[in-house]
């Protein structure tokens, strides 16, 4: 996003069609932009859970391993699923996969 288009952000209207169409016109950009920016939260994110999701896929494996049902559990022994219900870029979610 060049520094003119800055502006259109901190003037932006409150309504949700003004709002949509101004990231509407920078998605294609907006990873790069928010990047350069400095943004870094999801990895800081998934550095901190890194030991707690480690942790509780030892113990999903652990629990799975020790499961005498027949049920359909669909689930790899040492994997856990997490819903990454962010923003929509999918970042949180990479980063969560990245860091374990």
């Amino acid at each position: 996003m060049s520094e003119t288009s800055l502006p259109l952000i901190a003037d932006c209207d409150v309504t949700s069609t003004k709002n949509k169409d101004i990231y509407d016109a920078w998605a294609t950009n907006y990873e790069k932009d928010v990047r350069e920016w400095g943004y870094s939260l999801p990895e800081k994110v998934a550095e901190a859970l890194k030991g707690y999701i480690q942790t509780l896929a030892q113990n999903t494996a652990t629990d799975n391993s020790n499961d005498d049902d027949d049920d359909d559990n669909d689930n790899d022994d040492s994997t856990i699923r997490i819903l990454d219900a962010g923003a929509g870029n999918g970042l949180s979610g990479l980063a969560l996969r990245n860091a374990v």
